[in-house]
């Protein structure tokens, strides 16, 4: 049996050249896709603080416009949102809540029933701050056991 050798001579270099480049334009590919996630970045915390602003501008005006404590208005707004709900809604429904109480002093027989329900009598709604009405409404919000009524009460008022 004979022994056969081969040699094999082959020029790499081109394609050395080539992949060299190929690394050079991916590196550089790299570098721009770094600049777009620092731009992204960037932008989405602009407008996460354009948000929180608008948020706080928002809590605000709700304080301003019914009496109600910031920290109040937070609180009642982050327990509806944990509760399912939005909290552009419960800002909403301190405003409505605010007009209700207006409406019961002005003698709407609706929303007078809706409070005595929950235990707030029309002396209260006379001499009560808008914030304590709303403690005293969601505490007897609160023990009222049937699901109904606690669904009429909150829908008048609310």
């Amino acid at each position: 049996m004979a022994d056969m050798n081969f040699t094999v001579d082959a020029n790499t270099n081109p394609a050395i050249r080539n992949l060299d480049r190929l690394n050079k334009k991916v590196e550089s590919l790299n570098s721009t896709f770094d600049g777009f996630r620092t731009a992204l970045a960037g932008l989405a915390f602009g407008v996460a603080i354009n948000n929180a602003v608008k948020y706080a501008d928002a809590v605000q005006d709700v304080t301003m416009a019914t009496g109600i404590a910031t920290q109040n208005v937070l609180g009642f707004s982050q327990a509806v949102f944990l509760s399912g709900g939005d909290s552009e809604k419960a800002q909403q429904s301190l405003l409505k809540f605010v007009q209700t109480i207006g409406e019961a002093a002005e003698g709407s027989k609706t929303a007078q029933s809706a409070f005595a329900q929950v235990g707030v009598s029309l002396n209260d709604l006379r001499t009560l701050s808008e914030q304590d009405l709303l403690q005293k409404t969601i505490t007897g919000l609160a023990g009222i056991t049937d699901a109904s009524k606690t669904k009429t009460c909150t829908r008048v008022a609310w």
